[in-house]
């Protein structure tokens, strides 16, 4: 439902710290996906988003996990990965500071 009321609205749908402080990374659907394409959990994340059209911005703790993060515009995930990717059900807030407007 969110990704079609945005696009109806003509809204962007911007993921911040889309890693869920490292729950996505654990992931074994997508550590198998990073497996198939001998890359990291976190880039697979990223593809996914973009494939999604999901603008993503990653806290990343240095250098190192930037340049990671950068290289995932490079990947290429199949239809039937995404879908795969797709079918994981998470349904929780990692950040969900008290009194926020969804809490009303």
């Amino acid at each position: 439902p969110l990704f079609g009321t945005c696009r109806e609205h003509d809204s962007d749908i911007v993921a911040y710290a889309p890693f869920c402080r490292g729950d996505a990374l654990a992931d074994s659907t997508v550590q198998a996906v990073a497996e198939r394409h001998e890359t990291s959990p976190a880039q697979v994340c990223l593809a996914w988003l973009a494939s999604h059209d999901v603008a993503a911005i990653p806290k990343a703790t240095g250098r190192a996990h930037i340049e990671e993060n950068a290289r995932a515009s490079a990947l290429t995930l199949t239809d039937a990965e995404i879908e795969q990717l797709d079918t994981i059900d998470r349904r929780y807030r990692r950040f969900d500071p008290e009194g926020s407007p969804w809490d009303a």
